[in-house]
Parts: structure tokens; sequence; C-alpha cells
């Protein structure tokens, strides 16, 4: 996973961050969960969100006693350009909203603690508090609009339920390999993941997951569009 903050961006951060008003601040956030699982109690290692949240849906559902997995999602987000602002985020700092270019990133969606009702959102690289933090708040806060363009096309997101993803995702790190055979940023100190349902024939499944062409490139729902991942949830269809 990496950043970058082109003018283009920067000038929409800028716009986005003029555009908020008092009546667009989401409401209070509610209660959060019983059983919060803190950010620093977490394994965490920077430029590796998708493994920082395959490890997370694994620690959720041991809390959670192996039930309603159905209640917890990983959301990848990136789009055909591998270019996808998302705002807050601790990698850019306080720079025009925190604003950064992601390649690609995943975070955690989970429905639990107060009823099904209330949606909670774990992104190890945001700055947004409290941590979890209420969906409509991330939504509102790291999801901003922007004017999309060829270079910067609109985000697009692939939600995948929890046992779909401990069972088919891997990842053998080698996105995150140089020219010279170094890293870009440092391996985490956990194994390689590798699909649960002991299939061995791809162990680097990150590609079909960021596949936003074909639905049926990775497991879980295809969105092509901030509405559609917004309707998603919002709906009912995100609901365990």
């Amino acid at each position: 996973m990496a950043a970058s903050a082109p003018p283009a961006v920067a000038a929409a951060a800028a716009a986005a961050e003029d555009a908020t008003t008092t009546a667009d601040a989401p409401p209070p956030p509610p209660t959060q969960p019983s059983r919060t699982t803190y950010r620093t109690t977490l394994p965490y290692a920077s430029c590796y969100c998708e493994e920082n949240a395959y490890l997370l849906i694994k620690r959720l559902l041991l809390e959670q006693q192996q039930q309603h997995s159905e209640s917890l999602f990983a959301v990848f987000i990136s789009n055909p350009s591998r270019r996808t602002p998302i705002w807050r985020q601790r990698a850019a700092g306080q720079h025009k909203g925190g604003v950064c270019l992601w390649d690609y990133h995943v975070f955690v969606v989970s429905r639990r603690g107060q009823g099904t009702d209330v949606l909670w959102v774990y992104d190890h690289d945001t700055t947004i508090e409290p941590f979890p933090a209420p969906f409509e708040l991330y939504c509102a806060e790291a999801l901003r609009p922007y004017p999309p363009s060829d270079a910067v096309p609109p985000r697009c997101y692939r939600v995948v339920g929890a046992r779909e993803l401990l069972a088919t995702f891997a990842s053998d790190r080698s996105h995150m390999r140089t020219e010279d055979g170094g890293w870009s940023a440092p391996p985490p100190p956990w194994p390689l993941i590798a699909p649960e349902n002991g299939g061995e024939s791809n162990t680097n499944m990150l590609p079909a997951f960021l596949d936003m062409r074909r639905q049926d490139a990775a497991p879980g729902h295809l969105l092509l569009s901030d509405q559609a991942f917004f309707d998603f949830f919002a709906g009912g269809e995100g609901v365990g």
C-alpha cells in the first residue's frame, strides 16, 4: 500500500474542507461497544492494511466466540487507476485534512454492541477518534467527495464477509518488493497469510480482491461508487 498527494487531489481536499459546515456534521457518536478493541493492543504494520484487517477480523471473531461472523466485513477500496483519495490518514499528518492518495486501502466494518443498527469502522491508519469510529462519522470524514477524473476515478469497493475472507485470502507480499529485492516498507513480523480452507493454488489473492472491474474476480460484493457503498450498509444488506 503506497500513498501520494498530487495537486489536483490536494485542491479537492481543500475544497472539501471549506465546504464542511455545522449542518453537515454527523450526529454525536453512540456509545461504543462494551468490548472495544483498542488500537494500541492490535497487531499493526504500516502499509500492510490488508494484513492488519485480516488479523483484526480473526481477533474480533474470537472475542465474539465464533458467532455472528456475517456482521464483520473487510472493505477493500481502490479503482482501476489505483489512485484513491482517503482523508484523515495518519500517513499524511494534518496537511489538507490528512488526505492520502492510496493505491488501495482496507479497513473493517463491524455491526455489534448496541444492536444490529450500530456500525463501527476499524481503520488502523485513520486519525479519527474514537476508535473504532461510528460508520457515519468515518464516511463523512474519511470518504469525502471529490471531483473524479481519468487520473483519479471514483472509488470502488469490495465488501467481503469475515468467513469468506479467512477462507480465501492470501498474500505473499510480493507487491511490496522493490526492484532490487528489498522492501518498500518493512514486512510484518507475523507469518504470511494463507487461506484457512487449506488451498495453496494461489498464494497471492490480493490482486484479485483489488480487481474493481469484475465481480467474480474475488469473493464479496463489488460496489462501484461511494453511494453504493453507503447504501449497502444503510439498506440492511450488511446486517448480520
